[in-house]
């Protein structure tokens, strides 16, 4: 995906002002009790700056943001909300709900380069990047809040309060957030080499890392084969659907976009084949313990969550079962055809009305004491 040559500073700069206002304005709103105008807000500038970059039409840019940050602040909004009625939300869910923003945030990207002609390689490097400018932004923040912070004790040993006295006020702090992460993403955007470098980085790091998370989760799996599925534990939910999530960004980062050679050690291949033979055990253990559980409104998200990463892990396991070679193009189309699934549920499954028509629960989701479905 091919940046614009000369990226602007004004931009990053009059969005990250007008958007770090804005939040400071609904922080101090009495009138606004919801969460849903803040993310709204946040989602809005994060994806106009990143989208900034590949834009050929201002207008189009300005109204498919729009589109696009309210579908992804939504979900979200939904969360938080039931949070707020100490309805239990799981990890599953808001974990979702991040992934259907962040595809949103890449489909809007790929859209300003390149309207509705898909490219997966634009895509993926969409995807990697726009990871790599977060991380960016993110660390370019936090060292202008340790020199703000260093700056302040200074000043004290002079006896002068101003820096401590802005730090307390909220107005102040998310303000010069927004703003730091703003000028963090436009030095992203203009490094665009070094980002580059950085993503390959990562990509070799998934690479090397997916041999021990295949060995994790073949002895896990063979663990509970062996014990009978008995145990007298919690069953980890979370770390089931954090191992099936893991399991499809790793392998993701091995195919990148399929123009990079593929591993070619058999006993590597060999791990890895396993490996994704049995991911889709991890949604389904989750599923099978929900099985005679009150369908609430956690238990429904969660249900949901685990359905999406069962169809998902099932499909990598087909690919790779029936591909000659450890991956296979059909990836491509699974990949695209499913983040479109994905984005329609959490938008139409997580909304208000239909969470309404589920009893709600604070109570937290365990296994029964001891369980044997050997």
């Amino acid at each position: 995906m091919e940046l614009k040559q000369n990226i602007s500073f004004a931009p990053f700069l009059i969005a990250g002002l007008i958007a770090g206002v804005l939040l400071s304005v609904l922080h101090y709103s009495t009138n606004i009790t919801s969460i849903f105008p803040s993310l709204w807000a946040s989602f809005y500038a994060l994806f106009f700056l990143f989208a900034h970059s590949y834009e050929r039409n201002k207008s189009i840019l300005l109204v498919s943001t729009l589109l696009a940050s309210l579908l992804a602040a939504l979900p979200l909004a939904w969360q938080f909300q039931s949070l707020e009625n100490s309805i239990n939300t799981p990890f599953s869910a808001i974990l979702l709900s991040l992934v259907s923003a962040y595809a949103l945030n890449t489909f809007n990207m790929h859209y300003q380069a390149n309207q509705f002609k898909f490219q997966y390689a634009l895509l993926f490097y969409a995807v990697w990047d726009t990871f790599v400018h977060i991380l960016v932004a993110l660390f370019f923040a936090s060292v202008c809040w340790f020199l703000i912070f260093i700056t302040d004790l200074l000043f004290r040993f002079l006896n002068i309060s101003l820096i401590d006295q802005l730090i307390s006020k909220a107005w102040f702090s998310i303000t010069s957030t927004v703003l730091y992460l703003s000028i963090g993403l436009w030095i992203a955007a203009t490094a665009n080499q070094v980002i580059r470098s950085i993503r390959m980085i990562l990509l070799l790091i998934c690479r090397y890392l997916m041999i021990p998370l295949s060995l994790i989760g073949i002895v896990f799996f063979m663990g509970l084969v062996f014990k009978g599925m008995q145990t007298t534990t919690e069953v980890p939910y979370s770390l089931s659907v954090l191992m099936s999530f893991l399991s499809i960004v790793f392998i993701n980062g091995i195919y990148q976009a399929g123009q990079t050679p593929q591993p070619t050690s058999a006993l590597y291949i060999g791990i890895c084949r396993a490996y994704l033979y049995i991911t889709p055990f991890f949604p389904l253990l989750v599923l099978l313990f929900m099985v005679g559980k009150p369908l609430n409104v956690s238990h429904f998200q969660f249900l949901i969550s685990s359905l999406i990463l069962l169809a998902y892990n099932i499909a990598y396991a087909v690919i790779a079962f029936r591909s000659k070679l450890f991956l296979s193009n059909a990836m491509e189309k699974i990949n695209i055809v499913f983040v479109f699934i994905l984005i329609f549920i959490t938008v139409c499954a997580f909304n208000a009305g239909v969470l309404e028509l589920f009893p709600k629960s604070n109570t937290v989701y365990k296994s029964p004491p001891s369980t044997s479905i050997s």
